[in-house]
Formats: structure tokens, sequence, C-alpha cells
């Protein structure tokens, strides 16, 4: 089973030390490597200089956009990691070029949903970039901390995480995770496994065996065009990781044509859908990213209007979560329409508006995370390491 480190990533990607507040850039003098330095990313620095980058991110003709991990973001690693990484000079190489783009991108020059190609030699060289209509931004997921930092050759941007090389899209990870395996076996039987493995982008709430054996005989109950309707009603257009519902709930509309509504749990980092319906149901696992969009696991199987035919067999469902996870406190019913990507015009680095999650629901969500990963049966954090590592060590 091929599993990636979105996984981990996913646990700590709420996890940081200091308040996140995107604020107004200080002046910076130097290269993007002076102005790493003096935003403090010191680990970084040391990192590039161990992969033998420093050169080349000093280089005065060069034109580089630095995605740059915070001192906490590397503490998060595990130190078998870290002593992988250290001992590789490839690896290292490859894991550090991947938060390197060879072109300037301001924060006004990127757009929601934009992919932008990095440095690495591994098969894997985009970053996804999402900004969302409650201000927050993210890449590849994890979350935009400040951003343009100008220096004479590039500008730099703080995020709250490592980036790693994506291995999978929806469906492949799908496949390769156990725990959704009658989500996979109902994709193939409607004929959507091609859709779902397309350029999307898509937003999955994938609900797990449990969620599927809950709300049985639904398979059986349903016509086949209120079955695909149902496993429709689980994709959303657009990536939306948790952080767009971050004060800002959301009605998403879906494949299937009706709206979901998201709402974040900012104590424990997991999103309610459907919160204020007979059907809710909870995330048990967040923001695992994928090539064309990201997966959130649910516990329960969300049920959209559909045709007068199948009113009698929707109602005879299981309105129960497959787990006990508490809904969250904030109604999902009150969100208001905002699942319209957030306006990209030109900002300057004054006027950013202000960034992701505080700390507190960082350090609160990321135990959460941990634990309803690991209680899916998905993968556990040294394993997702293991294999991107090895694909890392092979790419040059």
């Amino acid at each position: 089973m091929r599993i990636h480190l979105a996984l981990l990533l996913s646990a700590v990607l709420l996890q940081c030390a200091a308040a996140i507040t995107r604020t107004s850039s200080t002046p910076t003098t130097g290269t993007v490597v002076d102005v790493i330095n003096q935003q403090g990313c010191t680990i970084l620095a040391k990192w590039l200089d161990a992969a033998g980058l420093t050169a080349t991110l000093q280089d005065p003709k060069g034109t580089f956009t630095v995605f740059a991990p915070t001192n906490t973001a590397f503490h998060n690693l595990p130190p078998s990691v870290v002593k992988e990484l250290l001992n590789n000079t490839t690896m290292l190489h490859n894991f550090l070029l991947h938060h390197v783009a060879p072109k300037v991108y301001l924060y006004s020059d990127m757009a929601d949903d934009e992919l932008i190609q990095t440095l690495t030699d591994h098969a894997d060289k985009n970053v996804r970039i999402n900004k969302y209509a409650n201000g927050l931004a993210t890449v590849d997921g994890e979350p935009l901390r400040q951003q343009d930092f100008v220096g004479s050759n590039g500008v730099v941007h703080l995020i709250t995480d490592v980036l790693h090389p994506i291995e999978t899209d929806i469906v492949q990870a799908a496949v390769g995770t156990a725990d959704l395996s009658k989500l996979v076996a109902l994709l193939k039987k409607y004929d959507l496994v091609d859709a779902l493995s397309g350029a999307g982008p898509f937003t999955v709430f994938a609900p797990s065996n449990a969620a599927f054996e809950a709300a049985r005989p639904m398979d059986g109950s349903l016509s086949a065009a209120d079955m695909k309707a149902v496993l429709l009603y689980h994709v959303v257009p657009g990536t939306f990781f948790s952080a767009a519902a971050y004060d800002t709930p959301l009605q998403l509309k879906t494949l299937q044509g009706a709206t979901v509504e998201v709402a974040l749990d900012e104590e424990t980092g997991m999103m309610a859908l459907n919160g204020a319906t007979a059907h809710p149901a909870n995330t048990t696992a967040t923001n695992l990213a994928q090539s064309n969009g990201v997966v959130h696991v649910i516990n329960a199987v969300l049920q959209p209007p559909l045709g007068p035919s199948s009113t009698s067999s929707e109602s005879s469902q299981s309105s129960q979560p497959a787990s006990s996870a508490p809904a969250s406190s904030a109604p999902a019913s009150s969100a208001p329409a905002s699942s319209a990507p957030a306006s990209t015009s030109s900002k300057t680095a004054s006027s950013a508006p202000a960034s992701t999650l505080p700390a507190s629901t960082h350090a609160a969500s990321s135990t959460k995370t941990a634990s309803t990963n690991a209680a899916s049966g998905l993968a556990t954090p040294a394993a997702a390491f293991a294999a991107v590592l090895a694909a890392l060590a092979v790419a040059m």
C-alpha cells in the first residue's frame, strides 16, 4: 500500500508556537538567503547550506520564490526523519527545492487553486496555492504565516509546516487506504473513478467503511441514479482545506448540485458537515492533500435531497454518525454562502489580510488529528515519511 506524507503533515498542520497572523513585511536587504535569516528561519538556512543550495539562492541574477518553513515547522519533524534527511544530500536537496520556485510570486500574483512549479527533481514539482474568502491562504494546505519579504533576487513567504512532493491523486489515495475500500468499490460500480482521477481540483468528503456500514442498505435500496447522486454529494469542485472554514462557515455546492454546510471546530481542528440537519457528519482525518485536490475522511454518509422516488428509502437510513465524535459547536446552518474563491486583486505587504489559525487552534487540533488518523487505520507518521523520503532519494 502506497502511503503518502500528507497524513503526518495533517497531524501537525495546526501546531505552531507563535500566533499566526499575516502582518506587514518588515524592510529586508540582501538575497533571499539573507531574508530567510532575517526572518528567523535559521534551521532552513542551515539545511540549505548542508544541501549545497546557499550559493544557488544567492545568485544575484536569480528570480526565486521561497516558501520558508519556520523553525517550529522543522522542530515538528520526527528525529528519525531529520537524521535521514541530513545523512542523504540528494534527499535533502530535493526536499528543500520543493520549497523554491524559479520565478517571483508576490502574494498578489498568486491565484486560488494555482499550481506553482518548484525546482525539485521529483516527478511532482507543483505546489497548490489556495486563497479563501475569509482572507486565509495555504500552500498545499499548509497555512501562510507571513508573505512578501522581498529580497534582491526574489521573495520569501513564511509557512507553518514543511512541504513535500505529493505522490497520489484522490483515487490512488483512496485505493491505498484500507478504511476507504467501500468508497472505492462504489466509485468503481457507479463509474466515477475516471472523473475523480482527472485534473480537478476536487474536495472529497470520504466516508469511512464504518460510515457505509452504518448507512446500510443504502446501495441496495436506492436507484442507481440516486446512489450516484449520493456519491457526487460528497465531492465539491475546488480545493477546500480546513483553513477555508476558519471563522467563516461554508456552504459549498457539490457536484450533485445541492450544498453541503461546513463549520470548523476551532478547538479540535475537525469539521462538522450539515450539523443542523438530521444527517450530520464529522471529519476524522483532515487536509489530506492530493495532486488533484484534498480528501477529508468523515464518519457518516451525507444524504442530499433526492427525487420523490427515493424519499422513503432515504428516510429509512441511519442518521447517526459511525463514531461518537462531537459535532462542531458552530452550527453550519448559520454559514453564509462563501464558497467563492477569495479575491486575488493586488495587495501590498502592508495591506495583506489577517492570516491563519491562532496558536491555540493549531496546538489543540494537532493531537486530535494525529489520534483520529491512527484510529482510521490510515498511516503512521513514520510510514508516511518513509515513502516520500524514498521517492526523494531516487529523484535525481
